[in-house]
């Protein structure tokens, strides 16, 4: 009789589950109540939310973290969640914040950032400052955001593409937001940042410029590729991105395109990336990467932006020679001004559109545009210029960088343009005690600029 009893008393507990039928569950847990309790030094809260918490609730750090950051420790029970703080002396002044890693049971629905408790009283604890993020609305991960002083630290959490903050002193802070894409809680230096462009001065309205995203490049250039072993010792090396050089290189006999130089074999350079990063390369000879006959021709990008002209540079040293080129489309040929000089090919423009097929010695054949169109680059009220992404071309930069006002010659096409903060070599995000911060001024744009086309006004905001 007692094993039977026994057996319809398990039967009858109720066990946690979702519920079967009607419409799904859409709303977040509610924090019902708190429970405050002290022993000496030590804080007991008890979080108690209006429904059962899933067991997949990360409570740190997403689901409770503090504000000065303060050592403590968490636990999940069923509706609850346990806070203890440790070494809590008299009349400090912490709050206790809860996230989107505290969960319902049956749908997994997250909670929305919120101040839940705090140990002193103040007149600004009611209000709320959003801070628009950029983009983030799209994120999946956890967003981080700090608020900080020289001695103060606050964090908050993105919600909607936003912080939420709430709860500082008065005064003037800086601001950096992370996406934490490993989860961590901590910054990485490859998990994107959202810097403001000015300071941020509390209390103060909500109608703040939004933040920008962007990713700290911190990474130098990598070593260049030997291509080819030219005569007189020289050697072609190519970079993977773009560089500048830092100082007068006497080994440098030709800066054929942004990435490819010729120098020679055993000397070393030192260069830059577009962000100023700095790396000293000793070249010596290794195993070819390319087949040489592939790369005796070169557009050189930032110099044919600025001519109307078409330059090509190659590695063979060409004698001094003024003659012409030709070329056929649709069985109509086009004759154009040839002038041949050191590794320097320049070609008068042809007056048709599109592209046409350039020979040079009966080896080589490439395909170039005919002509290039005339561009003046808007200005704007801040920033040093912009630069343009296009096409490719015979292994030359990807883009161009040219100051506002500046007129370009580009084939036809359109260029997309974001705007630089500083003349390169440079970044406009510089690091300062582990912190990422905004060095620039204005913050990123994004225009679209058309070339060759009916109109070559910028569009975007």
């Amino acid at each position: 009789m007692r094993r039977l009893l026994w057996a319809v008393g398990l039967s009858g507990c109720a066990s946690v589950q979702a519920p079967t039928g009607g419409p799904p569950d859409l709303q977040p847990p509610h924090l019902r109540r708190i429970q405050v309790r002290q022993k000496g030094s030590t804080l007991y809260l008890t979080l108690v939310w209006d429904e059962y918490l899933s067991l997949s609730s990360t409570l740190t750090p997403t689901g409770v973290w503090t504000n000065p950051s303060f050592p403590m420790t968490t636990k999940l029970r069923g509706k609850k969640v346990l806070v203890r703080l440790d070494s809590l002396a008299p009349g400090s002044c912490v709050a206790v914040w809860a996230g989107q890693g505290i969960k319902d049971f049956t749908e997994n629905n997250p909670i929305p950032p919120q101040l839940v408790w705090k140990s002193c009283i103040d007149t600004l604890d009611t209000l709320e400052v959003r801070l628009p993020l950029a983009g983030a609305a799209e994120v999946k991960e956890p967003i981080w955001g700090e608020v900080y002083t020289e001695t103060l630290s606050y964090r908050f959490m993105g919600w909607k593409g936003a912080l939420y903050c709430r709860g500082l002193p008065p005064g003037t802070y800086s601001g950096w937001a992370w996406v934490d894409i490993d989860g961590s809680g901590n910054w990485s230096l490859h998990e994107p940042v959202y810097l403001p462009a000015v300071p941020l001065s509390w209390p103060t309205s909500d109608t703040l410029r939004p933040w920008h995203a962007y990713t700290v490049d911190t990474v130098p250039p990598r070593p260049p590729s030997l291509l080819i072993i030219a005569p007189e010792s020289l050697g072609l090396f190519s970079f993977a991105e773009p560089i500048y050089f830092l100082s007068p290189q006497p080994s440098l006999r030709a800066l054929l395109t942004e990435q490819a130089l010729l120098v020679r074999l055993g000397d070393s350079i030192e260069v830059a990336d577009s962000a100023g990063n700095r790396q000293k390369f000793p070249l010596h000879p290794t195993p070819l990467d390319t087949p040489a006959a592939n790369l005796r021709l070169f557009w050189p990008a930032a110099l044919n932006a600025v001519t109307p002209w078409l330059v090509l540079r190659t590695v063979d040293s060409l004698p001094q020679r003024d003659t012409f080129w030709t070329a056929q489309i649709e069985g109509k040929w086009y004759i154009g001004y040839a002038r041949l000089e050191g590794r320097e090919i320049c070609l008068s423009p042809l007056p048709v559109e599109g592209e046409v097929e350039f020979r040079f010695w009966d080896t080589v054949r490439v395909r170039l545009p005919a002509r290039k169109y005339p561009l003046t680059l808007p200005t704007d009220s801040v920033g040093w210029g912009w630069r343009l992404y296009g096409p490719t071309l015979l292994g030359g930069a990807p883009y161009v960088d040219a100051p506002f006002g500046a007129v370009l010659w580009l084939p036809p096409g359109r260029y997309p343009a974001r705007r630089l903060e500083c003349k390169p070599p440079c970044s406009p995000v510089g690091l300062k005690n582990g912190r990422p911060f905004y060095q620039g001024v204005g913050g990123s744009r994004l225009i679209q600029l058309s070339v060759g086309e009916d109109s070559s006004k910028p569009e975007g905001p």
